[in-house]
C-alpha cells in the first residue's frame, strides 16, 4: 500500500465520482445522491482497514487507543484538565507535545451519559472517544512545485515557515509523516499560530477566549511554552 493509496481514500469525494456514474447531479437526481453515498460508505471500510493495518487513527477514537497511537511517535502528555459538562458527565481536555518535532497536539474527549438506558439494553456504556482537536506546528517546506498536493491545511506562510494546524483525527501519524517528506520540522516556532486550547466545555455561554487560551498556556511546562514563543523581533 503506497502514500498516494491512503490519499485517494482519505480525499475522497464520494458525490462526485456518483456524478461521473450517474452523468446526473446528486442535487437534482436521487438515484445519483444514494450511489453517493453507498460510495461514502465502501470508501469509509476500505479507508479505516488501511489506517487499522498502519497503526494510525480513524476519525472515530478511542481516548485511550488514541494516546497510545500519538505516544507512539513521540508525544508525551504535558496537561490533562478535568472537566464537567452541563448535562453532568466527566470530560479531559488533553494537550501533548512532540518536543522532536515542535507539534502541539490538544484534544477533548466525549463520553455517553450513564442513565441505565445501556445496561437495560444489555450493553456496556462506550468508553470516552475523541471529540475535537488540532495540532499546531511551524514547518520549513520544499520549495512550493515539490510539495505534495493536500500537505498542509490551515495556515500560512511566514518568513518562508509554514504556520500551520491539522484536524488532529484521522490519519495523525500520515498527516506528520507527510509534512516530514515535504519538509523540516521546527522545535522552536518562529510564530505561533491561532491556536484553539479550549474544551466543549468551555463554550457552553459565555465565555472569554483570550483570558482561557492564555490560562491553559501558562500550565504548560516552561519548556513547552519557551518552544511555542517566537523570540521577540
Amino acid at each position: 500500500m503506497s502514500n498516494k493509496d491512503l490519499d485517494e481514500k482519505l480525499n475522497f469525494d464520494s458525490l462526485h465520482e456518483a456524478e461521473k456514474i450517474s452523468g446526473k447531479s446528486y442535487k437534482d437526481d436521487e438515484d445519483t445522491s444514494f450511489l453517493g453515498l453507498a460510495l461514502s460508505f465502501a470508501n469509509s471500510r476500505e479507508k479505516n482497514a488501511m489506517l487499522d493495518s498502519l497503526g494510525d487513527s480513524k476519525l472515530s477514537n478511542k481516548v485511550e487507543n488514541y494516546l497510545g497511537i500519538v505516544k507512539s511517535i513521540g508525544f508525551e502528555e504535558v496537561l490533562v484538565e478535568p472537566f464537567t459538562t452541563e448535562e453532568g458527565i466527566d470530560e479531559k481536555l488533553y494537550i501533548l507535545w512532540n518536543n522532536d518535532l515542535g507539534i502541539l497536539l490538544k484534544f477533548d474527549s466525549y463520553s455517553y451519559k450513564d442513565d441505565g438506558s445501556w445496561a437495560k439494553s444489555g450493553k456496556e456504556v462506550p468508553e470516552p472517544s475523541v471529540n475535537g482537536g488540532n495540532i499546531y506546528y511551524n514547518v520549513k517546506l520544499k520549495p512550493r512545485k515539490e510539495v505534495e498536493s493536500n500537505c498542509t491545511s490551515s495556515g500560512g506562510y511566514r518568513d518562508g515557515v509554514w504556520v500551520g494546524n491539522h484536524d488532529c483525527r484521522e490519519a495523525i501519524k500520515h498527516k506528520i509523516d507527510k509534512l516530514k517528506r515535504n519538509g523540516e520540522f521546527l522545535p522552536k516556532w518562529v510564530e505561533r499560530p491561532f491556536l484553539w486550547l479550549l474544551h466543549h466545555g468551555d463554550t457552553q455561554g459565555e465565555y472569554d477566549y483570550d483570558e482561557i487560551n492564555e490560562e491553559r498556556i501558562s500550565k504548560l511546562p516552561k519548556h513547552v511554552i519557551d518552544a511555542i514563543t517566537p523570540e521577540e523581533k
